[in-house]
């Protein structure tokens, strides 16, 4: 047979016939003209009345948060209102002062769930909890805003159609979804008391009925197999306007509930959803899709056209089947057995002495309460193996967790003698155990951690070197007990877009506290406490695509003469990028960048990078099948400012580093995400040197 790229080709010519077919029809069918309200296309969606004279729509433009925007329908002036976290429908009460959205939010803490908030925009202030572990969506006030309609997700599949009452909390289910069928997006008649809504059966299609709030009764208004979809009330109450794809392209049509007559009131190329008409015999609003993604658009509904027929439904005979004759065995959910692996990895590494191969595992359960990795390795030259283990377990309120490892390797600038940095090999077993008390809000998320870790290091194989007296004093690697408790914490509400160079707007706190003393087990006495503080801030020009990125880290260390904990600043060490990509150990951030590596030495150091972000060219292309996909260039400009010293002594000698960086984002063997990243930077200091580099690794 043909091979992939053959079956794509024939493919693209297939379906670019089809497409002209397309526009041949609806160019002769006339096409219905479209006046854009939105600025950008990229996913703005859930067009909302808001009266005679508002448009109110989510905005996402792929550069900030999604936003609830209001839109002057006689000046075109835009306002800004409530930022929306998660699933983003919303709705506008008829005063006109509140809304109603659905956004993603905490529930038992194991769980985020989508639950609906009522946000009064004039007041001001914080949004009130409607709902609590709904997993609610596609909220609609009532005409008289004392009730909310929306879906919810039941934990077995189905999806029902309830209703809250605003001022009490009060939930009562209109709909329940029976033999494998799902509502969606409902909307009040003018008179309040039937439910317009899409309907999805298991013999093919979306249909679209009413509901009736007292009774609970069901009335098809569609029967086919099209995908009748976003059903709203036309402002006299005598029709029914949703989306269909009958044609083959997504159109509004008008259905008639006296007669039940079809008619379609557009003729697009690229489609068009969500319709609402705010005032009878005025526009049409839809979500539209375009080459660029979603607008909100209008258009007038004066081209009306008998509907074309819909497929009709097939006859099909499902047989009722009695649950109890499908299930053969009821059990509780039983983790353990379903814990084979499910992800691996080649290992491929060299560290510089001896070449390493082996492979990773990992694996967990379908619902996460277990999460655990192995690794095995080994060395080809050297014989000796390595190998680790992990394990996390989530269902307690708290996460609880550890791991081992043990492995032997070339340590290459540890040991300093005959003037010169001496490779040598040193053994390594590291034991953890942990606990983390994770927790989140609508826009954050913390994370407090105490840990313990046993280190032990020791010689791999005899170190040997010739002294010379006049040889610079030689530095010698310190072996032993290095175990430690530590208590850690995070919290962070940054974010970034799909329009973004980075992470692009918030701030991320990090604080640490680490003892090594005789009392856990250390061979060592010391203390170290460590922090760090990152913000980004989208500029107010240019969409808010650039983004300046902020931070400032440090540490300080206190022990016995000999066996203090000592930091290091300066330039990105020597990475074989190759290697690296292959064995996927990106370079971390915190260079001084424009410096040799580890210029300055000391029990303390402080470190500012300022980053000036910019997209360049989103590629988003790869060739044929080759296991490389270009995804995005991007520009940044920085300087970094950092210090290390021994105490106070020379606190006052800061480094200043500056330069440029072009980063290019990849996937390679179709699953892993690379950033690469070539710079040139320099420095103001003596210290300083003109560096060229290319490195496989993220920014902060």
């Amino acid at each position: 047979g043909e091979d992939v790229v053959g079956l794509w080709q024939e493919y693209a010519t297939v379906a670019r016939a089809e497409f002209l077919a397309e526009y041949v029809a609806v160019q002769a069918g006339g096409e219905t003209a479209l006046t854009d309200l939105s600025a950008i296309p990229y996913q703005h969606a859930h067009p909302r009345c808001q009266g005679p004279q508002q448009i109110a729509y989510l905005s996402i433009d792929g550069y900030s948060q999604p936003t609830v925007t209001r839109v002057e329908l006689e000046s075109g002036e835009e306002q800004s209102g409530v930022e929306v976290f998660g699933d983003g429908t919303f709705d506008w009460a008829p005063d006109g002062r509140r809304i109603v959205f659905s956004q993603s939010a905490p529930y038992r803490r194991f769980f985020s769930f989508n639950d609906l908030y009522l946000q009064d925009v004039q007041a001001g202030g914080l949004a009130r909890r409607l709902t609590e572990g709904e997993r609610a969506r596609e909220p609609a006030f009532s005409p008289n805003g004392q009730y909310v309609a929306y879906v919810a997700a039941r934990s077995d599949g189905g999806v029902d159609l309830r209703e809250v009452r605003v001022d009490t909390g009060e939930i009562r289910t209109l709909l329940e979804s029976t033999n494998m069928s799902s509502v969606s997006f409902p909307h009040y008649s003018p008179d309040g008391e039937t439910i317009s809504v899409s309907l999805w059966r298991r013999d093919w299609g979306r249909d679209v009925a009413l509901v009736d709030r007292q009774t609970g009764r069901l009335q098809l208004l569609t029967d086919d197999r099209a995908e009748d979809l976003s059903p709203s009330f036309a402002p006299g109450g005598r029709s029914v306007l949703f989306s269909s794809d009958r044609t083959g392209i997504f159109n509004v049509y008008a259905v008639d509930l006296e007669t039940l007559e079809v008619s379609q009131i557009s003729n697009v190329l690229g489609g068009v959803f969500e319709p609402r008409q705010c005032i009878e015999g005025g526009p049409v609003f839809v979500q539209s899709y375009t080459e660029g993604g979603f607008h909100i658009s209008r258009f007038t509904a004066d081209q009306v056209s008998p509907a074309r027929q819909a497929p009709s439904r097939p006859e099909e005979n499902y047989p009722d089947l009695d649950p109890a004759s499908v299930i053969q065995d009821e059990h509780d959910y039983r983790s353990g057995t379903r814990l084979w692996p499910f992800s691996w990895a080649p290992i491929i590494s060299d560290d510089g002495e001896s070449l390493m191969l082996g492979a990773e595992v990992a694996g967990n359960d379908p619902v996460g309460q277990h999460l655990w990795a192995a690794s095995a390795s080994y060395s080809l030259e050297q014989e000796v193996p390595n190998v680790g283990v992990s394990y996390v377990y989530t269902q307690l309120p708290v996460d609880i967790g550890g791991g081992f490892s043990y492995s032997i390797g070339s340590i290459p600038n540890e040991l300093f003698a005959e003037s010169r940095p001496i490779p040598f090999r040193r053994r390594r077993i590291d034991g953890r155990a942990f606990v983390a008390l994770p927790f989140f809000s609508e826009s954050s998320f913390h994370r407090l951690q105490l840990s313990y870790d046993f280190v032990k290091l020791s010689e791999g194989e005899a170190i040997t070197y010739e002294p010379d007296p006049a040889d610079i004093q030689p530095r010698i690697p310190t072996f032993g007990r290095f175990d430690n408790l530590s208590l850690g914490w995070f919290w962070s509400n940054s974010r970034g877009f799909a329009y973004s160079p980075s992470t692009a707007r918030g701030t991320s706190l990090s604080a640490n506290i680490r003892v090594s003393s005789p009392i856990v087990g250390a061979d060592v006495d010391t203390v170290e406490f460590g922090w760090g503080i990152t913000q980004y801030f989208p500029m107010p020009w240019l969409d808010g695509s650039h983004v300046l990125a902020i931070k400032l880290t440090g540490a300080i260390g206190r022990g016995a003469r000999g066996r203090r904990p000592f930091y290091g600043v300066g330039g990105m060490p020597d990475q074989d990028v190759l290697l690296a990509l292959m064995d996927q150990t990106p370079l971390g951030t915190g260079f001084l960048r424009g410096y040799p590596s580890a210029i300055q030495v000391g029990t303390q150091y402080h470190l500012l990078n300022v980053e000036y972000r910019l997209p360049l060219l989103d590629f988003d292309v790869g060739a044929w099948t080759i296991p490389l996909f270009f995804r995005r260039l991007t520009f940044a400009a920085f300087f970094d400012y950092g210090t290390a010293s021994i105490g106070w002594e020379g606190f006052d000698n800061f480094l200043f580093g500056y330069g440029a960086e072009l980063r290019l984002s990849t996937t390679v063997g179709f699953v892993f995400p690379a950033d690469f990243r070539m710079g040139l930077a320099s420095g103001t200091n003596d210290e300083s040197e003109l560096q060229f580099y290319v490195v496989y690794g993220a920014t902060f």
